[in-house]
């Protein structure tokens, strides 16, 4: 009888414990699914922005629901160095295309505007525009690819533009062991394909994820007024992904304890 009393009782705690531990999980699911990256420029949380008057250019995808304000985008769109950082660091050698411009205003957008990323959101240090950062955000074949064949030919100095440059008076500038060179080459022939382009010019910000993956991915370019399809991804990981590991993990926890109470 004992036995049988202490049993129930345990087995009431564990599964309050587990309600409980499943229930935070959930909340803290939710909260990562309407968060802003901590920067300079971020709102604090995800808000929509009317259509008429609100984002700009390659951002106005992001107006239903985003986490930039209406003159960011404005100043990304007009091609003002962003955070001082100016694409046509080559330009000496060559000016870098429109067609490759244009993705690199995508990007800005996607860094500025999107309410998708909390999962892969990180705390770094030493930069002045945001203590945060994501890192392998899954990135579809077909963005990278397309980023990748309109920007091959253009010229760069460096294999990773998020530390690659010396900055001086708040503007990057190739950088040699020796000080400032022209040190400039193809970006093909510094990135080899498109999933090294991708993964490596923003430090991992990227993952890429192959054509033939089932693997959910990031769009950088949607048509806004269909929605955006990156809450469908950010969704699937959070609680298709993330939360499946961890209810396997409070179930090995239940045949441990189980296996204590019944000893």
């Amino acid at each position: 009888m004992p036995f049988s009393c202490n049993y129930l009782i345990y087995s009431l705690i564990f599964i309050t414990t587990l309600f409980l531990s499943i229930y935070s999980k959930k909340h803290v699911n939710n909260a990562l699914l309407n968060i802003c990256l901590s920067g300079k420029n971020h709102k604090n949380i995800p808000s929509s922005e009317p259509s008429t008057e609100g984002l700009v250019g390659e951002c106005k995808r992001w107006s239903s629901r985003n986490c930039c304000l209406k003159n960011t985008t404005k100043l990304i769109n007009e091609k003002v160095p962003w955070y001082g950082f100016n694409v046509n660091h080559c330009n000496q050698t060559k000016n870098i295309s429109e067609k490759c411009h244009r993705h690199f205003i995508r990007d800005a957008c996607f860094f500025e505007c999107s309410p998708n990323i909390g999962p892969w959101i990180k705390k770094i240090e030493g930069k002045k525009f945001a203590s945060e950062k994501f890192f392998d955000v899954p990135l579809c074949a077909e963005d990278c690819e397309n980023w990748w064949e309109d920007c091959k030919e253009e010229y760069t100095c460096s294999d990773n533009w998020y530390q690659g440059f010396n900055w001086i008076n708040g503007t990057n500038y190739c950088s040699s062991a020796n000080g400032l060179v022209n040190n400039c080459q193809r970006i093909a022939d510094i990135f080899k394909n498109s999933q090294g382009f991708c993964e490596n010019i923003w430090n991992y910000s990227f993952k890429y994820i192959p054509h033939l993956s089932k693997k959910p991915c990031f769009k950088l370019n949607f048509d806004g007024k269909a929605g955006n399809p990156n809450e469908k991804v950010a969704y699937d990981y959070v609680y298709n992904h993330a939360f499946v590991q961890h209810i396997n993990y409070n179930y090995l926890y239940f045949i441990f304890f189980s296996f204590i109470i019944l000893y």
